[in-house]
């Protein structure tokens, strides 16, 4: 038992480390050569693990090929469109400067009612608004709308606005995400006082954001 707690701690965390040399990507953002790497991945890690009599070496050597493989491939497609081809990694336009392309959709087999349904999911009831739709290399479609139907803008407008960032979490449930306090450019001397200001204790606050123009939210933790 012991043996095999050990080769699985090994395997996953040459595993774990692959995964995130190839990146941070969900599943359904794979593209063809990166999911591909993953199954093969998961397939010889497992070997070693549910057998013993399978040597360590079996699963762990061909694991960091592949991951070779795979950073290899991702520099030639860089460098040559032969290989981006090859590993999917080009987009495909479904509808180019307003027009349906049919050949192209029929080529990557994607239907009129999937590419209306997708459309609809982006909150595009009519197609005929499209100027582009391009399938991406991870499998989702991406839209581009006419000029007449893109909604206005303060810039459209004139109007002047400030830009506010990203929110970053600094407190969530009590605890203090000292990563998120580095993003937002602030200290721990800061921390301290905006909750002494709050008038709540740190274990008192469930969520505390704050904005890169420095305006702060703050939510309680509910008493029972």
């Amino acid at each position: 038992m012991l043996t095999v707690c050990l080769r699985l701690t090994i395997v996953y965390t040459v595993v774990l480390a692959s995964m995130h040399i190839m990146g941070k990507r969900q599943i359904g953002e794979l593209d063809i050569s990166e999911l591909v790497t993953a199954i093969f991945v998961s397939e010889l890690a497992t070997a070693p693990v549910s057998d013993t009599n399978i040597p360590l070496l079996q699963g762990v050597l061909p694991t960091l090929l592949l991951l070779c493989f795979e950073i290899i491939l991702s520099f030639l497609s860089v460098k040559s469109n032969f290989f981006k081809n090859l590993s999917g990694k080009n987009p495909t336009f479904l509808i180019q400067n307003g027009k349906l392309d049919i050949a192209a959709m029929k080529k990557v087999r994607i239907t009129i009612n999937e590419l209306m349904s997708e459309a609809r999911i982006n909150g595009i009831p009519d197609i005929s608004q499209i100027y582009h739709a391009i399938l991406e290399p991870n499998g989702k479609i991406s839209f581009c709308l006419k000029s007449r139907y893109q909604p206005s803008t303060p810039h459209d407008l004139n109007i002047e606005t400030q830009e506010q960032g990203i929110q970053h979490l600094i407190i969530s449930d009590g605890d203090i995400n000292y990563s998120a306090l580095k993003n937002s450019h602030k200290t721990k001397e800061w921390l301290k006082h905006q909750i002494k200001k709050s008038g709540l204790s740190l274990k008192q606050i469930f969520m505390m954001g704050v904005d890169d123009t420095g305006n702060i939210y703050i939510i309680k933790k509910e008493t029972k």
